[in-house]
């Protein structure tokens, strides 16, 4: 069944071809925010949070760092398990998985994190990766991030709702949200073999104002959504240690 799907998009994408070389041409093109890419949010014990990944780490769509995933994420786990979240955020627009694993992952902070979010997969898809080639550069990154953060929890994000974008027009929209939902599947079987790794498909239905004004990326009220329904997951999968514990690491139920 699988391999089917398979052929079907590649079947596809000849067809397809001169639809995505117009949306290239004709997309909206937004810069990347300023502001820091670190920060500290809420009270009590401490947690260091790494974020890492494509656009939506970087900030595209939203006012500044802060306000993109990295910062949201943050404040959004802070105010649900009542922790100080010092946070760092290491994006790129366009970044692949083997950019985020080569050239981004060496650039992170040498302070252990005990919490590690990523963002990736979008880029892959569009950029034509094949399944293949997506676990095994995702299984290298996901090892090398428990390598220079050993004991951290690890969550996952899924490839973004592609069926909703609106700046992707149709069928093209529909062939490439099924190509997410395969990439989703080979991501959930990596991650569900890390020890303290949690995949979480971002499945959820966009509202149009979720969007930013090139109708790709999140504005702001997208990224505050996004990082509560992913602050939602880490609340089923993971737990902070006791207060009389300062070192910040989420344990596993």
């Amino acid at each position: 069944m699988r391999a089917g799907r398979g052929l079907r998009f590649w079947s596809a994408v000849p067809l397809l071809l001169p639809q995505g070389l117009w949306l290239r041409a004709t997309a909206t093109r937004l810069d990347p925010p300023g502001g820091a890419t670190s920060g500290t949010t809420g009270s009590g014990a401490a947690l260091q949070l790494l974020v890492l990944g494509d656009s939506v780490v970087e900030g595209i769509g939203a006012p500044d760092v802060a306000g993109a995933l990295g910062g949201s994420f943050a404040a959004a786990l802070a105010e649900r398990f009542g922790r100080q979240v010092a946070w760092d955020a290491i994006g790129r627009s366009g970044a692949r998985v083997a950019e985020v694993h080569g050239e981004l992952l060496p650039t992170t902070p040498d302070a252990t994190a005990s919490f590690v979010l990523v963002s990736v997969g979008l880029n892959d898809v569009t950029g034509l990766t094949t399944l293949a080639v997506w676990r095994r550069r995702l299984e290298a990154l996901l090892e090398d991030i428990m390598t220079r953060n050993p004991g951290c929890a690890l969550m996952l994000a899924g490839v973004p709702p592609l069926a909703y974008f609106p700046a992707i027009p149709q069928p093209l929209r529909s062939v490439l949200a099924g190509r997410g939902r395969a990439f989703d599947a080979v991501s959930a079987e990596v991650v569900g073999r890390l020890p303290r790794g949690r995949f979480v498909a971002t499945d959820f239905v966009p509202d149009p104002d979720d969007f930013a004004p090139d109708g790709y990326h999140p504005g702001p009220a997208g990224y505050r959504g996004w990082s509560r329904q992913l602050a939602e997951e880490a609340a089923f999968a993971l737990v902070p240690h006791p207060p009389d514990q300062a070192d910040g690491v989420l344990e596993a139920h």
